[in-house]
């Protein structure tokens, strides 16, 4: 982004860059889609998307880590996409909620806290960007070059490739169909799908809060 600030944009607080905000017109697109999605999970509600989603919490600004936590696991994740899917809000839905705020290149937890708090999206590449740099000093090498195409990943494709049953292809992608050399490299089974799974706490954890994430081995 350039050094002045664009129209409808916030900085980010982790790296004082430039979030794209979603013009007036683009949020009347939505508002319709975002008005029943919170309805659908006010208090009393809620717990039909997800027994994962504590009664009214998803849409209240005092505990948006909530959100963060449930999305920041891929079987949680999961989870509420589910129940979201059952009450009407298919994926297909959302990505309509996507375009119309102009956020292709972001994430659908985006998608879903501008709904809920009207932040301003973040995309991919900035999420992952920050993800790099906070869990730099985590990993081995090995570990580092697995970590960083789990991100390009991501970046490229969306976080349908941090789902659970994601990790075996992608480690035979990165590693030639050889899951042996995988292993030798990352460690046993267990370890890594704690590093899978450690990766995404920090990929979507609260600016400046890295160090509450999940541990990554």
């Amino acid at each position: 982004f350039p050094d002045t600030e664009p129209p409808y944009a916030s900085r980010h607080p982790s790296n004082g860059q430039f979030a794209r905000r979603p013009d007036p017109e683009a949020r009347e697109r939505a508002l319709d889609s975002e008005h029943e999605l919170r309805q659908l999970l006010e208090p009393g509600r809620a717990n039909d998307v997800g027994d994962t989603v504590p009664q009214g919490v998803v849409w209240h600004p005092a505990v948006v880590d909530e959100l963060r936590r449930i999305w920041s696991a891929p079987d949680t994740r999961r989870k509420l996409l589910d129940g979201l899917a059952e009450k009407g809000y298919s994926r297909e839905r959302l990505g309509a909620m996507q375009r119309a705020i102009e956020a292709d290149d972001s994430d659908l937890y985006d998608v879903l806290a501008y709904g809920a708090f009207c932040t301003a999206p973040i995309t991919r590449s900035v999420r992952a960007d920050n993800a790099r740099v906070s869990s730099s000093a985590e990993f081995s090498a090995n570990q580092r070059a697995f970590v960083e195409f789990v991100l390009q990943q991501y970046q490229d494709h969306g976080v349908d490739e941090l789902e659970s049953d994601k990790l075996t292809p992608l480690l035979k992608l990165k590693y030639g169909g050889a899951l042996n050399d995988a292993l030798r490299e990352l460690g046993r089974a267990e370890e890594v799908r704690r590093l899978f799974v450690g990766l995404q706490s920090v990929l979507y954890a609260a600016p400046g809060n890295v160090t509450n994430a999940a541990p990554l081995n």
